[in-house]
């Protein structure tokens, strides 16, 4: 998400800036590394040197940024940073909040409730900013290329999240799996798809000639892979590795 993003914002513009691009690259890179210890030591999981990475991390991403700012004058990439910071503040509060899930038989437990769908959803416009910040870094301001692009991406891997969400609800149906199981788990993917199929088909008629087709190749593997997921679902977990190599495939192209 976060590279994927970054690459599909430099592409959006046709400039090339290698110095912002380098460092926004550094900066962005800093910003995911600092989030993973930041997590550690919210949850009371870290040890003594994860304090120490987080300070690394972030003084890493703070030191890029003001660079940017300073040396080629990207103001606007201070309000990209406080959005991604914002957003990063609201996955703090699902963290510490966890909700009680029923598992089938009756059992409560306790669960992270920034591992539930809304979380995770709530996590990609945060992990596909990059877009944003690297047409803002070659345009020199956020325009309507930077907003678009974040859009794309963000409508994009949302799709991979709430697919493999639901392989992962239907493995823990496995004992009592049946069609009704598998229509009951399936209603937000089929909706989140056929509503994601709408506005891909309107945007491409709307920009029409080689784009529209172009827009429509980008989403189409997606889509039929949700597809996909949905007929062939069946209780049963299939190889995570293997599904996160074929999100990483559907992404690159």
């Amino acid at each position: 998400m976060v590279y994927g993003s970054f690459l599909a914002g430099l592409i959006a513009v046709p400039a090339w800036k290698p110095g912002p691009v380098a460092l926004l690259l550094a900066a962005v890179t800093f910003a995911f590394l600092a989030q993973e210890p930041a997590r550690l030591l919210l949850r009371r999981r870290g040890n003594p040197s994860t304090l120490g990475w987080l300070i690394g991390h972030s003084l890493a991403m703070a030191f890029c940024g003001g660079a940017l700012v300073a040396r080629y004058h990207l103001h606007d990439l201070l309000g990209i940073g406080a959005i991604g910071a914002a957003l990063f503040g609201a996955q703090v509060m699902l963290l510490r909040t966890p909700v009680q899930s029923t598992l089938p038989g009756g059992r409560t437990v306790a669960k992270r409730r920034d591992r539930t769908l809304e979380g995770e959803l709530l996590a990609v416009p945060a992990l596909t900013l990059p877009a944003a910040a690297a047409a803002a870094a070659l345009s020199g301001h956020i325009g309507g290329i930077a907003l678009w692009v974040w859009i794309a991406c963000t409508l994009f891997f949302a799709s991979g999240i709430v697919s493999v969400k639901l392989l992962l609800a239907s493995a823990k149906r496995r004992k009592d799996w049946s069609p009704a199981v598998r229509d009951i788990l399936g209603r937000g993917h089929c909706a989140y798809h056929a509503v994601l199929l709408v506005i891909v088909a309107l945007a491409a008629v709307r920009l029409g000639g080689s784009a529209g087709w172009l827009l429509a190749a980008a989403y189409l593997p997606a889509i039929v892979r949700a597809a996909r997921v949905w007929w062939k679902l069946d209780g049963i977990l299939p190889s995570l590795k293997r599904v996160g190599m074929f999100e990483t495939a559907i992404a690159l192209l």
